[in-house]
């Protein structure tokens, strides 16, 4: 399966000999946690990149040393550029592995592989964003301590009377000071009419201090807002 062949069993095996009895990870829990061990490596290769660069620059023009710290250089970028193509490539895997996993957990329960809502326990929780017939109620940065992984959660409710396909919903991570760190999505091959899917947005980047919703998708076409009002419910 590519590059996720020898990732996951590598990743499999240190878990099981880390964790013991500890449970396994799900095929899509283990391609979360190799993209967050691949972005580290991109952003340690992008640091020493750095760092080289920063010696050439002292080395006079033309010399051996200059040459010989050159080559590293096209080294490095080689390996940020092969960095970059397998990133892509797994999160292409992981965005079909969650489609796949989406589409099991339909058969095996005849049902969308969301949560009704619970009239109950719900009624008093208002949502922090309405666009057309989706809501969003209130999110949350959390780490997850077993893999120590971040992701935004929360639920999106279809309040209209269609189903709805291919629902995303995306958000912009922000540092502790404030600065855009990237951003981060989520999405539903279908979301029935009076149902809340419950989601969760991995979040590769380890400054992420708090998120803000950014827009929904609906067959892959953005809804947003006409006007863009405060942004409550963004996460501490």
């Amino acid at each position: 399966m590519r590059f996720w062949d020898s990732l996951l069993i590598f990743a499999a095996a240190v878990l099981l000999v880390a964790c013991g009895s500890t449970r396994v990870l799900t095929e899509v829990e283990s391609m979360e946690k190799a993209l967050t061990d691949l972005n580290a490596t991109m952003q340690v290769n992008g640091k020493v990149l750095e760092g080289i660069r920063e010696q050439q620059l002292l080395l006079p023009k033309g010399s051996p040393g200059y040459l010989a710290v050159g080559r590293k250089v096209a080294l490095l970028m080689e390996e940020s550029s092969n960095l970059a193509l397998q990133w892509e490539g797994g999160q292409m895997d992981l965005e079909e592995a969650r489609r796949k996993e989406a589409k099991a957990a339909t058969a095996a329960t005849n049902a969308p592989p969301v949560f009704p809502t619970d009239t109950n326990t719900t009624s008093n929780t208002q949502p922090v964003q309405t666009v057309g017939d989706l809501k969003l109620y209130p999110f949350t940065l959390t780490t997850d301590a077993d893999q120590g992984t971040k992701a935004v959660t929360g639920e999106v409710e279809n309040t209209g009377p269609d189903a709805l396909t291919d629902v995303s919903v995306a958000f912009t991570v922000l540092d502790s000071d404030g600065q855009n760190v990237g951003t981060v999505s989520d999405q539903t091959a279908t979301l029935e009419p009076g149902v809340r899917w419950t989601f969760k947005a991995l979040v590769l980047d380890s400054t992420a201090d708090k998120s803000e919703f950014l827009e929904f998708k609906v067959d892959g076409n953005p809804v947003t807002p006409l006007s863009t009002p405060p942004a409550p419910g963004a996460t501490p």
